[in-house]
């Protein structure tokens, strides 16, 4: 007799009477798991000789996730399915804030592409009026874009004719009207 059973330990299929010497036939039903690679039999029955339990034996399925940032490769994981994959650490872009993640990395069932996303940083620029030393703020100016120039001065007869800049703190500038600026005070001078 030879009897087959699957991963849980249960009877696939009849028990299966081979003549001695003779092959037994292996069941092709109920050997699919989530998750596993079915790889065979723990034991052959071509030429059976003997009463036999044939037990199906799998491995883990294995997915490739491949963390990229702007298509050029930070990291390769391999995890099983089912696994939670922990990301590599960002590379750092100048100007912008890590984002995450453009993909879900709980549960992994399929070969990834993962992405690295980020945001832009945000500044803020800080007109100051030579005259009534009130101040203007530009907030929230994102890196690589160009300020605004405040309406409160546009409309004044007051025109900025050079920059002194005044940082508050020594990160990268963004640009404006072609001069660097960065959490900055504009503090003149001035002409009429």
């Amino acid at each position: 007799e030879v009897i087959f059973y699957d991963i849980k330990g249960e009877q696939i299929g009849d028990v299966q009477v081979v003549k001695y010497d003779q092959a037994a036939e292996a069941p092709n039903q109920g050997l699919e798991v989530t998750g596993m690679n079915f790889i065979g039999w723990n034991q052959n029955f071509e030429h059976v000789t003997s009463d036999l339990h044939v037990y199906a034996q799998y491995e883990d399925k294995m997915f490739t996730v491949v963390f990229k940032y702007n298509n050029l490769l930070i990291e390769t994981k391999v995890v099983k399915y089912g696994a939670t994959v922990i990301a590599p650490k960002h590379p750092t872009v100048e100007g912008y804030e890590e984002a995450g993640w453009d993909k879900e990395l709980n549960y992994v069932t399929s070969n990834l592409v993962v992405n690295a996303k980020y945001t832009p940083k945000e500044y803020t620029v800080t007109f100051v009026d030579p005259i009534t030393k009130e101040y203007i703020n530009c907030n929230g100016v994102p890196h690589g874009t160009k300020a605004e120039y405040p309406e409160a001065l546009e409309n004044s007869a007051w025109k900025l004719t050079s920059v002194v800049k005044n940082f508050t703190n020594n990160q990268d500038a963004i640009t404006s009207w072609g001069l660097d600026f960065l959490n900055t005070q504009i503090l003149g001078p001035w002409e009429i």
